[in-house]
């Protein structure tokens, strides 16, 4: 593989790996909003189950049983249905169930009533019985919203692990190009015929390599070129080889240029 072509590798490479870090601190962000969204949903959902257990406490002489009742009225509105029903609606229909429900199977409210009268403590249970409704859903709706935030912060952190993954990838990748392109400086590549080309075109880029190769050792003074031993070739001087060389490889070079353009106006 030549420099230009690592070269154009390495700027495609430099421009997938911005995109990657930038969708990366994009989805960063969003795990974090998706992360302290799911704090705050379960910090609400235990102070609502809280408040929910302390009014069942003060609504009732027996909390225990009036839970286990509150569960199976929800029960029956949530699973015994075939449409899914929403938080509030099960919520609402428990709770007025369990309201319709006191006095039976012990779900007495405390306190007493005297004379038509209740006491402080049955108004207090009955208003703690009213709230309950509302603090069910308020649960119900913390809990679905805790456990959606907490769906979500899995997916985009698997889709975070996959970004780092192909980011160190890719990083890998470009040091290996980084090297390549190195060895490619340190060593020149040689010039490879393509299969496509005729005969003729693959002797005259022979030609052109062995000129372009004996230009440089004559230039370096590495090699002198052979001098034909006929009697018609005077002896030349290493300056007039280099020269005559030198008009030789310019001829070639204008023919093939010549060549090529004549190949680009077709």
């Amino acid at each position: 593989m030549d420099a230009e072509k690592i070269e154009r590798r390495l700027r495609r490479l430099d421009a997938a790996l911005a995109r990657t870090e930038r969708r990366l601190d994009t989805l960063l962000d969003v795990r974090n909003y998706h992360e302290r969204r799911f704090a705050v949903a379960l910090a609400n959902a235990e102070a609502a189950q809280d408040a929910f257990v302390l009014a069942a406490r003060v609504a009732f002489r027996d909390p225990y049983r009036a839970l286990k009742a509150w569960e199976r009225h929800e029960f029956r509105l949530s699973k015994l249905t075939l449409a899914e029903p929403q938080d509030a609606e099960v919520a609402a229909g428990a709770h007025a169930a369990v309201s319709n429900s006191t006095g039976l199977a012990g779900l007495t409210l405390r306190g007493r009533t005297i004379l038509g009268r209740d006491d402080p403590e049955r108004t207090a249970a009955r208003a703690a019985l009213e709230k309950m409704g509302e603090q069910r859903r308020a649960w119900l709706d913390e809990v679905r919203a805790a456990r959606t935030y907490g769906h979500a912060v899995n997916q985009v952190g698997e889709q975070v692990r996959e970004l780092r993954d192909r980011l160190r990838s890719g990083v890998l990748r470009r040091d290996d190009l980084w090297q390549a392109l190195r060895e490619a400086h340190d060593h020149p590549r040689t010039y490879t015929v393509p299969p496509s080309m005729t005969p003729v075109d693959e002797a005259d880029l022979a030609q052109r390599g062995e000129l372009y190769r004996a230009y440089g050792d004559i230039i370096e003074g590495r090699q002198a070129p052979e001098q034909n031993a006929s009697a018609d070739a005077p002896m030349l001087t290493p300056e007039e080889r280099a020269k005559r060389e030198r008009d030789r490889l310019a001829r070639l070079y204008n023919r093939a240029r010549g060549r090529e353009g004549r190949d680009l106006d077709r």
